[in-house]
């Protein structure tokens, strides 16, 4: 399935004491790195124009809905980040020539960036889901909850936090991080790490499922009631949205799952790991692809923004200084 590129030879470097135990060649699936490398620079375009985008909104950004799309916009572009930096050959070559310190050190830091941000993400799924929930299916208490109330500082939390959490974990593990096939680190799995990753996810993941079943079947009551005056007349796109972009993200989580449960059988499964973790990249970065798309389905007046959104600023460019045009009330 992969085409193979020699670039290291365990039997003729010195510095293979960074290199996982069954590794003798570092970085053999150069073509597959080199593609899902592109594909997850052409999902930072992607995601960083749609985000230029909703930024020219006004409309939005009076809506709690906006600083979700925007943070699940960010998070899927420095996601993708973290898969350029997995998967990158050069990158790779860079640390295998750096002094083991320095090389362990790089390593560990890629690897708590790359862990962080798959908690990070469900965690931004979650608060988008119980705002989902609220507004949908407790619309009078939504402008008074404190967790959608503020927000955003519920973001900034996660975004420090959970980094924090996970950098503590790694420097404080006696496991030392080593290069595999792509570049990327094995999880060895221990009980303390386990135990740590278990005591992040499982709240988001309960939190996330139950606020995903009840408004996922208000949401299909709603609409068997096309009579009935919606107040917000992005509840239902938007919910639909989150719902869809949750599982999706569960669902990308499955190979990273399997890897991890195969490590220690890496012997005997090593191909599988590899096409594992190949999928697992390929798969993000089609993923911050989807939700850009899918946010264009939902709003099919998307286009027109954007078409309205250009003329304004070439007819910008014919005005003087002094004169305004408004551009972004769309």
């Amino acid at each position: 399935m992969f085409s193979e590129s020699l670039v290291y030879d365990k039997m003729n470097i010195s510095n293979d004491s960074i290199l996982c135990e069954n590794i003798t060649i570092l970085c053999r699936y150069e073509v597959v790195s080199k593609f899902t490398v592109t594909l997850n620079l052409f999902s930072i375009i992607i995601s960083a124009l749609h985000i230029g985008l909703l930024t020219n909104v006004h409309k939005l950004l009076r809506k709690k809905y906006y600083w979700i799309l925007i943070h699940i916009g960010v998070s899927d572009i420095v996601t993708s980040i973290s898969y350029i930096l997995t998967f990158n050959c050069e990158f790779t070559k860079f640390i295998f020539t750096r002094t083991e310190d320095i090389a362990r050190n790089i390593i560990l830091g890629v690897t708590t960036f790359t862990i962080s941000l798959a908690t990070i993400r469900s965690y931004i799924l979650t608060l988008a889901n119980y705002e989902r929930y609220t507004a949908i299916c407790s619309p009078f208490s939504y402008n008074t909850n404190k967790i959608v109330k503020h927000m955003e500082w519920c973001f900034i939390a996660t975004w420090m936090i959970i980094p924090a959490i996970y950098t503590v974990l790694q420097v404080s593990t006696s496991h030392r991080p080593c290069l595999n096939d792509f570049g990327t680190v094995l999880l060895q799995p221990s009980i303390p790490r386990a135990i740590v990753i278990a005591c992040l996810i499982t709240p988001s993941i309960l939190v996330t499922a139950t606020c995903l079943g009840k408004f996922g079947l208000e949401l299909k009551k709603m609409n068997k009631r096309f009579s009935q005056p919606i107040t917000d007349p992005y509840l239902r796109k938007a919910g639909t949205y989150v719902l869809v972009t949750s599982f999706m993200f569960y669902l990308s989580n499955i190979p990273g799952l399997v890897c991890f449960c195969l490590n220690p059988l890496s012997n005997y499964y090593d191909e599988v790991l590899a096409i594992l973790t190949w999928f697992a990249g390929v798969y993000h970065a089609l993923y911050g692809i989807f939700n850009v798309f899918l946010y264009v389905y939902l709003n099919p007046n998307y286009w027109k923004y954007l078409a309205k959104l250009l003329r304004c600023k070439k007819l910008q460019a014919k005005f003087s200084q002094n004169q305004t045009l408004v551009c972004n009330e769309l």
